[in-house]
């Protein structure tokens, strides 16, 4: 019988051809070593792994792995790793971060044990962060602003932030703020000592399907888990908000022991919500006038 097997998995092997090494024609500059600053349009590959330096032992500053400072940038990792793990500790510590700037796009990058993974903020719009994996993220994972974008075909798991209740710590997988596509995204695991989120999406058109959800755990403390939350374009916005979002073909679940956990949680008259699987929440929907179809199944009693 192992003879057989063997047999038939070399013939297998010999009529399945072996993933090509990716190509590196589309680079115009390479990474290959950390920190850099980005100043000039382009795409950015890896040619391997890297690794931020390890973190000064005083300061509470900012430490960047990759800072694009222009428009127009591309960071393609090559489905390469950067490991912010040396760079823990007291330091806020960032992987790729954009301010400001426009169609900067982050793909096919395995980032590891940064403060916030991604950061794309105050940006004019059309960014795209799609197909990463994020490990060990101890705040956000993915943050994306402007209209246009989108995070999509992201693994991200075991969002975990330490710090103890009180001190201002919680977690979140993705957040964005504008008119930002999310879709196809695992989520595994979202974890603090205060409130967590799978998905934050701020601002009045924004599309969420198609995204996996399980493991949100606040540990008990103040706040909610929420699978997804819908809010205003700003904090304190008192007008329309959600008109033009849609969320459908979510998948969400939560522990059975998780106090105080929403499936969807709505701040205004959101556009559509059906077809999304809601499971094991206290409210599988709050605050979500037209929620239509979905399958809310073995809500946990207060």
């Amino acid at each position: 019988m192992l003879t057989r097997l063997a047999c038939c998995l070399l013939v297998w092997s010999m009529f399945t051809p072996a993933r090509a090494a990716d190509s590196f024609d589309g680079c115009t500059a390479f990474i290959t070593a950390l920190p850099i600053s980005i100043d000039a349009p382009g795409v950015y590959c890896l040619k391997g792994n890297l690794a931020v330096p390890v973190a000064p032992a005083t300061g509470d500053q900012t430490q960047v792995a990759i800072n694009v400072g222009t428009n127009r940038v591309t960071i393609d990792c090559k489905h390469f790793g950067i490991d912010g793990r040396p760079g823990g500790g007291a330091v806020d510590n960032w992987g790729i971060a954009m301010g400001g700037h426009r169609d900067v796009n982050v793909r096919n990058c395995s980032l590891t044990g940064f403060t916030s993974g991604v950061l794309l903020t105050d940006s004019y719009g059309n960014n795209a962060v799609e197909d990463n994996r994020f490990m060990g993220v101890r705040n956000v994972a993915i943050t994306v602003h402007g209209d246009g974008s989108v995070v999509r075909r992201n693994i991200i798991l075991g969002t975990d932030d330490p710090r103890p209740a009180g001190s201002g710590t919680s977690a979140t997988a993705i957040s964005s703020l504008g008119s930002v596509e999310i879709t196809d995204n695992l989520i595994a695991g979202v974890s603090a000592n205060g409130p967590v989120t799978g998905i934050i999406a701020n601002g009045s058109a924004a599309t969420i399907a198609r995204n996996r959800i399980r493991g949100l755990d606040n540990r008990h403390a103040i706040g909610f888990a929420v699978g997804i939350f819908i809010g205003p374009y700003r904090p304190n916005d008192s007008g329309p908000v959600g008109p033009l979002v849609t969320i459908r073909d979510n998948d969400l679940g939560i522990n059975l022991y998780n106090y105080g956990s929403k499936g969807i949680y709505c701040q205004g008259d959101v556009a559509s919500i059906n077809s999304n699987v809601l499971k094991g929440f206290q409210l599988p929907l709050d605050g979500c006038p037209r929620a239509t179809d979905n399958d809310i199944s073995a809500p946990v009693p207060y």
